[in-house]
């Protein structure tokens, strides 16, 4: 009978609050302890952030980089979710989604490096004009950084307020290495601290400077356009699977049901997207050439 029972009833349910209200401090002190540290990593992020995003003089207020590395991760563990159906696909979005904002600043990093060494021919090229007419090197730096644009003229004007502020000419260059390293800024540092020692022609050897890099800018260029053939085949195979899982879900939307749903459906999923990870990398290497 049902009376019969109500007993064990009354003491499960006893039994499951005592332990709820006896386990309260513990899961509280955990949950507590885990978001703090969440919390404390989050905060560490974004203050690294923003360190980067300054010194690359892009101006971000902290609040949004903390909505982005707040948001990114629910957001993405969402998304993989809902597609996926799968708690642990979905931790693994997380983790994609808190790699995001990094990737991003490591991207615009990465095009306002290339944006200087665009720039450094026509830098030498001032650079140049002002010795011929006169200047002494610190003045044909100073005027560098008023007749060019960014981020040369910023890049520079930091070398200038460094030297302004007590560093020497060399030690400026140096750090300016440092901040934008390449192949080309390297031997304009060189050739630069080279001339100052030896007293050499420092105007004839920026006009070599500028003939040797853009020398190697033409051959970058042509590499470049002989090698596109295997890029164009990288990009169009990396979104080749995307856009056919667009189209025949578009036409059958419950195609793909049994391989999103199945285990071992899943498990072929997991190895083709790693397979599709493996064949990117490799066309990306096969058509990249180090000059």
């Amino acid at each position: 009978m049902i009376y019969d029972e109500l007993p064990i009833y009354g003491f499960t349910i006893g039994s499951a609050a005592c332990a709820a209200v006896a386990g309260y401090p513990f899961v509280a002190r955990v949950w507590s302890r885990l978001a703090g540290g969440i919390e404390q990593l989050q905060q560490v992020k974004v203050e690294r952030t923003a360190k980067v995003l300054d010194e690359l003089f892009v101006d971000v207020p902290p609040r949004w980089l903390k909505v982005a590395y707040g948001l990114g991760p629910l957001c993405a563990g969402l998304l993989a979710y809902l597609v996926l159906n799968r708690a642990g696909l979905a931790l693994l979005g997380m983790v994609l989604g808190a790699l995001v904002p990094d990737l991003l600043v490591r991207r615009v990093k990465a095009i306002r490096k290339r944006r200087f060494h665009d720039q450094l021919v026509d830098a030498l090229f001032i650079l140049s004009s002002g010795l011929r007419a006169g200047l002494s090197l610190t003045q044909a730096f100073e005027q560098l950084e008023t007749e060019i644009g960014p981020p040369a003229s910023q890049e520079f004007g930091l070398m200038m307020k460094a030297h302004r502020l007590g560093l020497t000419l060399e030690e400026s260059l140096q750090r300016l290495n440092e901040r934008m390293p390449s192949e080309e800024m390297t031997l304009i540092t060189t050739a630069v601290l080279v001339a100052r020692e030896s007293g050499g022609d420092i105007t004839h050897i920026i006009t070599q400077l500028i003939a040797t890099i853009r020398e190697r800018k033409k051959l970058k260029d042509k590499v470049t356009t002989l090698t596109l053939q295997g890029r164009l085949q990288a990009y169009i195979m990396s979104g080749l699977p995307f856009l056919f899982a667009a189209f025949v879900r578009s036409s059958n939307p419950h195609y793909f049901d049994l391989l999103l749903r199945d285990a071992t459906g899943q498990v072929i999923l997991m190895a083709a997207a790693g397979l599709w990870v493996v064949g990117m990398v490799l066309l990306i290497k096969l058509s990249r050439v180090d000059i």
